[in-house]
């Protein structure tokens, strides 16, 4: 039986690209995923600042499972660390530790990525971008990646983060990039536009009113009922709703909390990626909403691709412990 691997943050870096990373989560959420493998995760608070969330999956297809963990500490000094335990379906043993914070941002990304090549028009696309933290990067890189990008505009609410963003990520794609005063001219001539900043007093970073040509909005960044990114009138306006985790993303993003609470019905426009990604429903839509809130699915399917290649690279580390078992 194989031992145990860690797979370091570098490992992940060196080893993963854009398109094997889409492709892996294309075979995970095609046929064959099952609602069943993919378990609600599990959160954890203490009113002294410590957090825990715990993320669960079996994916149908593929030769592992396992979950992620990830906790820390909120406060002046906040910290943050994650972890993948991988288990071989075969045995059922553990086979891999692996450091899941690179993991996290790539999985994240890819997976907007896979919903933006089902929903989006043909390029070449003008790329509106809120936000110029990790996830923005990311987004930026695997969206270029895959589509046919001819430009992209950024906005962020500290000027000197957003013309660093529009300079560091022109230079490494090769696509302009350009830094956007307002929100609102960001996104004003996008025809794909991703929302990856919570604003600071939780309110909606961008409405119906700011869109003039977008056909396809990604939105990654409210995923608990405190936090709101996207107005209630994109979800009244969205003529498709693709979500990740259908059932957590409506009941816990703050954005469809308050849609509901306006008395927005959007139920019957909302379908998963799974259904996207395998054709039960039709990309097709004047304009499309993708909701992501992450899932344990996602960190699976990459963190298996991880150790593949990490392994054929040499640059697992080989743990000296065992676990007892039955």
């Amino acid at each position: 039986m194989t031992g145990i691997d860690f797979v370091s943050g570098p490992a992940v870096r060196q080893t993963l690209d854009w398109s094997a990373c889409v492709e892996a989560l294309a075979i995970v959420y095609g046929p064959g995923a099952e609602d069943s493998a993919l378990p609600p995760r599990a959160v954890a608070s203490t009113p002294a600042g410590n957090w825990m969330r715990v993320l669960p999956a079996l994916p149908g297809v593929g030769d592992h499972f396992g979950l992620k963990v990830m906790g820390g500490r909120r406060g002046s000094s906040p910290t943050a660390q994650y972890l993948i335990v991988l288990f071989d379906k075969a045995s059922g043993a553990i086979v891999a530790f692996v450091d899941a914070h690179s993991i996290t941002g790539v999985r994240t990304a890819a997976t907007s990525a896979l919903a933006a090549l089902h929903l989006a028009s043909r390029g070449p696309l003008r790329l509106g971008v809120l936000g110029s933290g990790l996830e923005a990067r990311m987004h930026t890189r695997a969206l270029v990646s895959v589509l046919d990008i001819a430009e992209v505009t950024v906005f962020s609410t500290t000027e000197a983060r957003r013309h660093a963003f529009a300079e560091e990520l022109s230079a490494e794609l090769g696509v302009p990039v350009r830094a956007a005063p307002t929100n609102t001219e960001a996104v004003r001539e996008a025809e794909l536009v991703v929302a990856a900043a919570r604003s600071h007093d939780e309110q909606p970073i961008v409405s119906a009113a700011d869109l003039k040509h977008c056909r396809t909005l990604v939105s990654i960044g409210s995923t608990v009922p405190s936090q709101r990114e996207i107005d209630a009138d994109l979800i009244d306006r969205a003529d498709l709703i693709v979500c990740d985790v259908p059932g957590e993303a409506t009941a816990e993003a703050g954005d469809f909390l308050a849609a509901a609470a306006a008395g927005i019905d959007f139920t019957s426009k909302v379908h998963s990626l799974s259904d996207l990604v395998t054709g039960r429903i039709g990309g097709a839509a004047d304009f499309a909403l993708f909701k992501s809130v992450g899932s344990g699915l996602q960190d699976i399917a990459i963190a298996s691709l991880a150790l593949s290649r990490a392994r054929a690279a040499g640059l697992t580390t080989p743990l000296p412990v065992a676990f007892e078992g039955i």
